[in-house]
């Protein structure tokens, strides 16, 4: 299964928010126990309940600090990709925005 799979089997299936959705299948790749995960995106879905940043790219953030956080944390160049990235392909990074 791919990480898109689980990701949305997670959120569509067994009802993880969003954040968790996204960082619980990068949990195998870290060796972080998925239970962790979960806990730790726990409260950051529903753009942290109010609509803000979208529990997706706060999983996401999450999942390249694992990767790149000790690498580049003080330039942000991976996150800097990434959110360029998704506000290009999505139009924002605010949850509500893009649930209408």
């Amino acid at each position: 299964m791919s990480f898109s799979e689980k990701a949305v089997l997670l959120h569509d299936e067994k009802k993880y928010n969003c954040c968790q959705a996204v960082l619980c299948p990068a949990c195998e790749q870290f060796g972080i126990e998925e239970e962790t995960a979960y806990r730790l995106g726990a409260f950051f879905g529903g753009g942290m309940r109010r609509g803000e940043v979208c529990g997706c790219v706060s999983g996401a953030l999450m999942a390249i600090g694992l990767k790149h956080g000790d690498e580049n944390n003080r330039t942000c160049e991976e996150s800097q990709k990434f959110l360029k990235a998704f506000v290009e392909k999505y139009g924002s990074l605010i949850c509500r925005e893009l649930l209408e």
